[in-house]
């Protein structure tokens, strides 16, 4: 948690609050005694300055050469009110977001997970009570535009590494139980699409607002809590996405339902710890987001993650993990179905790599087994080392992210390997600096998929990408 302060702010100020809170008054006529909803003279506010420097030493994607740069930065300035006619923790959240670049050149990887300038990431309102039936320890009601992590963070995530956020605008119901620290959470979202799209927008860090659409909408019903023993716990999340087109940009007209579900032991010093997430995807999506394509796919796929690990007891928390990721591509990319696997608004960094210009490998069309070792050098740092290898799940779909596809599958799934080194230490409570590299070392596969695509790229498919970064959090 950043540092929080308290600021006096003045009676206007409050009343706007109040409004933004549903209600300006409540009367004695109401059986209430006349205060304002939001208390007055009270704002906390958080703060969180993030640079990033990273570097990307011969480019891997099809269309990409030499060697890319860029100065990622961050500021978040967090501002909660607390409201006082509901149980304690009901306040009204206004969080605002600056992420832009400098320095990046012509062939450098640029979206809006990048760039995003001065945009409202938060506005909401949050209602806890534990006033209501069934024996649960609170609920918790959030109305507006909000971030979250759902789960494992796989399938919904507020962004850590990204230098941009998910935001959703609509309602977030949490209710916690009181007899077996089980959660349950239901969802109804209008995901918020970021402007501008134009790379020559990006470039410059030009401001436009970000909008939700009616034609794009998630439900979701989640549900964690112990199932044996006060120790394994297990989870069930479904989500419904359904999208068409809008008036500025184009979809792949998903309708997906997923169902996830998942058993897992966190880890405790001298335990073992197991992750088993299971996830089945169906609908109707299209193969692109060309406005011509107008033919609506079966969508079937999967999605398997199964880690194995034991934490060490000792100062240095050592941790030693085995992992193995699945997630299906497209097996005959001119048939009638779909079926690579959609990660929705999750995240990937914690599972492959460095995101950034970066960002080797997809939740999509892949096979991946890895070992990951972890420790606490020092109460203040910690050093984290990962090998991941990667195959296609097939061989006809794409490379997700990087551009390369063979549909004949004559080149193979040797998409190569990647060890990956991070270093964090924390200097103090408020300041952090972190460091890492990844190095894909590239198999046979872009090589040949490359030469059949008639050699598109301006220099040869390099044998080696190395990525490196130094970053640093200023919380405030």
């Amino acid at each position: 948690m950043f540092p929080v302060k308290r600021l006096s702010v003045s009676w206007p100020v409050m009343v706007a609050g109040a409004i933004l809170g549903s209600c300006s008054f409540l009367t004695a006529a109401d059986g209430l005694t006349n205060w304002p909803l939001l208390m007055p003279g009270s704002v906390y506010f958080d703060g969180h300055l993030r640079g990033r420097i990273e570097s990307l030493d011969d480019q891997y994607r099809a269309t990409g050469a030499g060697t890319d740069q860029i100065l990622a930065v961050r500021t978040d300035l967090k501002f909660t009110i607390p409201m006082t006619r509901f149980r304690k923790g009901s306040d009204v959240v206004l969080e605002v977001m600056d992420s832009r670049q400098f320095s990046a050149s012509d062939d450098t990887t640029l979206t809006t997970s990048t760039v995003n300038t001065l945009e409202l990431v938060q506005a909401r309102v949050s209602l806890h009570s534990d006033l209501l039936p069934w024996q649960v320890g609170d609920h918790r009601l959030n109305i507006g535009r909000q971030t979250l992590d759902l789960g494992s963070r796989r399938l919904v995530a507020r962004n850590r590494y990204r230098n941009t956020l998910n935001t959703f605008d609509g309602l977030h119901a949490i209710s916690k139980l009181r007899y077996s620290d089980a959660r349950i959470e239901g969802l109804v979202f209008y995901p918020v699409t970021r402007y501008p799209v134009e790379r020559e927008d990006l470039d410059n860090n030009q401001h436009e607002a970000d909008k939700s659409s009616l034609q794009v909408q998630l439900l979701g019903l989640s549900a964690d809590g112990y199932v044996l023993a006060g120790r394994i716990r297990g989870a069930l999340q479904w989500l419904k996405l359904r999208e068409s087109d809008t008036h500025r940009l184009g979809s792949r007209n998903r309708n997906l339902h997923t169902l996830a579900g998942r058993v897992y032991v966190p880890p405790k010093a001298g335990r073992w710890s197991f992750d088993l997430e299971l996830m089945h995807q169906t609908g109707r999506s299209r193969a692109t987001i060309d406005e011509a394509d107008r033919t609506d796919l079966d969508h079937k796929a999967r999605f398997y993650h199964l880690e194995l690990g034991y934490r060490f007891r000792s100062q240095r928390q050592w941790q030693i993990l085995a992992q193995y990721d699945y997630a299906s591509g497209d097996n005959k990319p001119d048939d009638e179905e779909n079926n690579r696997f959609d990660t929705l608004y999750g995240a990937r960094r914690f599972d492959f790599g460095p995101t950034g210009i970066f960002g080797s490998m997809a939740r999509a069309n892949i096979v991946s087994p890895a070992l990951r070792i972890s420790l606490k050098p020092t109460p203040s740092t910690d050093l984290m080392l990962v090998w991941r290898w990667y195959r296609l799940a097939s061989e006809k779909d794409a490379w997700v992210g990087s551009g390369y596809q063979d549909v004949s599958g004559k080149s193979g799934d040797d998409v190569g390997n990647q060890p990956e080194l991070r270093w964090r230490w924390s200097v103090s409570e408020a300041f952090q600096i972190e460091t890492g590299a990844a190095w894909l070392n590239l198999g046979s596969y872009a090589r040949k998929a490359s030469e059949a695509a008639g050699n598109v790229r301006a220099e040869p498919v390099p044998e080696q990408a190395v990525y490196s970064y130094l970053q640093a959090n200023w919380l405030f």
